[in-house]
């Protein structure tokens, strides 16, 4: 929440912090971000985001690390008084993955994520929902 004055990762000294189970955050900040986790009074693991949300609005826990375009949908469903920090944990990269057998099928979908770029739908789309617009990479495997 904006009331608690957490403003930056260092702020999360001493708070109690929420996490999805098994998610990206919830990976990092159990090994390679373990340094991060230390300060805080406690990282609390539940179930899904509902419930971390559930819990931040009760105020049993300080602050959710949590994927930004969850973060942003969330904001925007419960309003203005929750904030996200401009920093991250780390970046992270999103896949779509096909059978090998569908070349076809992931042409049709490089090309239409393609033509998102190119007519700026992606650009728009990721300000849209906070994300980062200058990681975009195409990587084909």
């Amino acid at each position: 929440k904006k009331s608690t004055g957490i403003a930056t990762l260092a702020d999360l000294a001493g708070k109690i912090v929420g996490v999805q189970l098994g998610t990206s955050a919830d990976i990092l900040l159990s090994g390679d971000k373990a340094d991060l986790t230390a300060t805080f009074a406690e990282l609390q693991r539940f179930e899904n985001y509902n419930v971390c949300f559930t819990e931040l609005m009760a105020g049993s826990i300080d602050a959710i690390a949590i994927d930004i375009g969850v973060a942003a949908g969330k904001i925007a469903e419960y309003g203005d008084e929750y904030v996200m920090l401009e920093e991250s944990i780390a970046p992270e990269q999103y896949g779509i993955c096909f059978r090998k057998d569908d070349a076809q099928v992931c042409a049709d979908v490089e090309a239409a994520f393609m033509q998102l770029v190119e007519n700026g739908t992606y650009l728009s789309l990721a300000e849209k929902y906070g994300l980062d617009t200058s990681a975009l990479c195409l990587i084909a495997e």
